[in-house]
């Protein structure tokens, strides 16, 4: 891909792929904290280890699930319960997962 100069101050929406960005070209130190959001993650982000502390022992997610859910074939995930699964969600195992709910 030849390499063009940017002449506009905004690159519009669909005009970069992935496929067209190097791995490890973006880094988290060069987004801004207020661009990443819960609803800008990959659907099978899940939850996160919260605060700074080294090292990460406490793991939080949400207590209801909100969309449709899948874990892929042989993956596994894990919950921290109580857990309610929203109407008129589901959550999908395919085949070789598992999903535990402590």
């Amino acid at each position: 891909m030849p390499i063009q100069k940017i002449t506009s101050g905004i690159i519009q929406d669909g005009a970069v792929v992935a496929a067209e960005i190097a791995d490890g070209s973006i880094t988290t130190a060069k987004i801004a904290d207020a661009n990443v959001t819960s609803a800008k993650l990959a659907s099978g982000a899940g939850g996160q280890f919260v605060d700074t502390q080294v090292p990460r022992i406490m793991y939080y997610n949400a207590q209801n699930v909100t969309s449709n859910l899948t874990v892929s074939a042989n993956q596994n995930a894990f919950t921290a319960g109580p857990l309610t699964i929203d109407a008129p969600y589901s959550v999908t195992l395919n085949a070789g997962s598992t999903w535990v709910i402590l």
